[in-house]
């Protein structure tokens, strides 16, 4: 024998509208304020025939068949914001059951970071943190010998992705560092990709290394050595999250090795240049300055020859 309690409603992340949490910049409450994400919209899909709609809860009719499981939903937690976890369960009948709560399969009590409210059959997280991921179970207590507990699992996720800078250069011959911005309970899944192009088809293998990021998320970091002229290009990381993708990308240029010398040279030729045309022009103004002292000493010498005629 069942009770009369359905689940109301049975979404997953598919229904979540936009991506769930997006830190742009660093600020934690950019795209995560209450007046900006969407909560997954409440589908009425019951997910039993009602007992006592077709006769009596315990009569000897046929008994129509009730399903004890309200299915898996998905919650997204948001860090600086409060967690609401509700089973949206209806009761069809008068009887007063009590609902359990389990996180990770370890029974859930009251407390002061964690209230239970058997009103709407939810529990709430003022402050919740990224331990409070996990697996979510409410379950009915209290039944009648030989039922079976009527049970709901909520999969509580959290994601968090940054930005990525436009663009970065790099030099010919260096490395290649790029990380994918994202950090993830449970650990996203992450895929590389250079121009549209699988990352591990479109470079070289032995130059190319994944890692985890600093967030410890895998393949969160992509590591080229030997850096070529023809790694420039648009690199872009995809995270897989609950069937959901986003991506982040940034365009990669590559400057030649000597490319930094260029400025140096043109500022050494025109160094050169310049004392050149310096040496050039006092060589001149010497030999000008020459000449004309030879000029004044024949004159001295023309006028003294000139005052020993005279004399005699």
């Amino acid at each position: 024998m069942q009770h009369g309690m359905v689940w109301t409603d049975n979404f997953s992340l598919d229904h979540m509208g936009s991506a769930p949490f997006i830190v742009v910049g660093g600020d934690s409450r950019s795209l995560a304020s209450p007046a900006l994400r969407q909560e997954p919209p409440t589908t009425p899909t019951p997910a039993t025939t009602p007992l006592g709609s077709a006769g009596s809860a315990h009569g000897t009719d046929a008994q129509p068949e009730v399903d004890t499981s309200g299915g898996e939903a998905i919650k997204m937690l948001y860090i600086g914001f409060s967690l609401s976890i509700s089973c949206n369960m209806t009761n069809l009948e008068s009887t007063t059951l009590q609902l359990e709560w389990f996180k990770n399969d370890i029974k859930l009590e009251s407390n002061d970071r964690i209230k239970i409210f058997q009103e709407n059959s939810s529990i709430y997280i003022a402050e919740p943190s990224r331990d409070d991921v996990g697996e979510y179970k409410c379950q009915t207590a209290g039944v009648i010998a030989g039922d079976n507990p009527l049970h709901k699992i909520i999969q509580v996720i959290f994601l968090e992705i940054r930005r990525l800078d436009k663009s970065m250069v790099v030099t010919e011959g260096g490395e290649l560092i790029i990380e994918c911005p994202v950090e993830g309970h449970p650990p996203p899944g992450i895929q590389w990709y250079k121009d549209s192009e699988l990352i591990a088809d479109a470079i070289n293998g032995t130059q190319l290394t994944l890692q985890p990021n600093d967030k410890e998320m895998p393949n969160g970091l992509m590591k080229v050595t030997g850096v070529q002229l023809e790694h420039r290009g648009n690199y872009s990381c995809t995270i897989i999250s609950k069937n959901q993708k986003y991506e982040r990308s940034i365009f990669v240029r590559v400057k030649g090795v000597y490319a930094a010398l260029w400025p140096f040279l043109g500022i050494l030729v025109e160094m050169i240049v310049l004392g050149i045309i310096i040496f050039i022009f006092e060589k001149r103004r010497a030999k000008a300055e020459f000449d004309e002292s030879d000029t004044d000493q024949g004159n001295d010498q023309k006028a003294d020859n000139n005052r020993g005629q005279r004399r005699k």
